[in-house]
């Protein structure tokens, strides 16, 4: 991975996609009124994206920061497949598309950077091979883990989740923020936020995901694939 953003450069800080949904279930929904006023108010503004059967053009855009590959990408207004519950979009469209997760995608990053910073984290690596196995011991699910590792100051009783969240804070932040890669991160985290550490974690693991999503529409644009949605942790193929 190299430190600039040549990908966010490539799109110039907006990239147009061709959704396709069934219509048919789109109006079911709105029908059944079983959906949130918030969830009802995207389905109703997405039917004015409509360009012909089905299909609809979405826009995403990158935020203020996106030269400096710090900025999300979000389909404008938050109107898109994108944003919609994963159950709700794979009514839409599943059987168009292909819902491709990352798996695990928190921890793999994790695991990315404490291997970049030559830091060894054993339990991390066990959780991330172990993953459902754990989770059931100890009760939890994923957002409660990766809740664990972002808080500064968590309170976790379990050894196993302690050492992760102490390798994170204790070790990978103070790295991280003296990196080359992402020093300009923490510069600009540093001057506006309270939660500086959490936050600066957050922006940098983004980054990382962000990097990852648009590697893969570039590959599977140029196998000529149709990647029309780029959900946060995966892709619709």
């Amino acid at each position: 991975r190299q430190c600039t953003a040549p990908l966010l450069l490539l799109y110039q800080h907006h990239m147009e996609k061709t959704e396709v949904a069934n219509e048919r279930h789109l109006w079911a929904l709105l029908r059944a009124n079983i959906l949130n006023n918030d969830t009802k108010a995207v389905l109703i503004q997405y039917l004015q994206l409509r360009t012909g059967a089905n299909t609809f053009s979405v826009e995403y855009c990158y935020g203020k920061d996106a030269i400096s590959g710090i900025s999300g990408l979000y389909a404008v207004n938050g109107v898109g497949l994108q944003m919609l519950r994963k159950d709700i979009r794979n009514y839409l469209s599943s059987e168009f598309y292909h819902d491709v997760d990352i798996q695990n995608c928190l921890p793999q990053i994790f695991f990315y950077l404490f291997d970049k910073c030559k830091i060894s984290c054993l339990h991390l690596d066990t959780y991330i091979r172990e993953c459902p196995r754990i989770l059931e011991e100890q009760s939890l699910d994923k957002k409660q883990v990766i809740s664990m590792i972002f808080d500064e100051k968590p309170e976790i009783t379990d050894k196993f989740f302690k050492d992760i969240h102490d390798k994170v804070h204790n070790n990978l932040i103070p790295k991280l923020k003296t990196n080359d890669c992402y020093l300009q991160i923490w510069n600009n985290t540093k001057v506006d936020t309270k939660n500086r550490n959490r936050c600066f974690l957050a922006r940098v693991v983004f980054d990382i995901e962000n990097d990852i999503l648009l590697t893969m529409n570039q590959f599977f644009e140029q196998k000529k694939w149709s990647l029309a949605v780029l959900v946060f942790e995966g892709v619709m193929i």
